[in-house]
């Protein structure tokens, strides 16, 4: 197998900043790519090709984790275990 689809980060918390989900660390407008992200992952499904999916993954003890975060070395809350905001969005999430 030559090619793959890597999909890197697609998480609530990343993805979603909206009345249905507050991201703690959304992109702007970063929902408007998900009809995009969801034909990419269609398109390798239906080709066989293999998709590779990574997240950010956090629980309470990260370092990286803090209440007063500087946005370089350390961020807030997100992507926590077993949280909704750590979860991949519908368009990319594993089958």
């Amino acid at each position: 197998m030559k090619t793959i689809f890597w999909n890197v980060d697609t998480s609530y918390d990343f993805m979603r900043n909206d009345e249905v989900y507050k991201g703690s660390l959304a992109i702007n407008n970063a929902r408007v790519i998900e009809p995009n992200l969801e034909a990419l992952t269609n398109y390798a499904e239906k080709r066989n090709i293999r998709v590779v999916n990574t997240a950010d993954m956090h629980d309470e003890d990260t370092k990286e984790i803090s209440k007063n975060p500087n946005f370089i070395q350390t961020f807030p809350e997100h992507c926590m275990r077993g949280t909704l905001g750590a979860a991949f969005i519908p368009p990319t999430s594993p089958r």
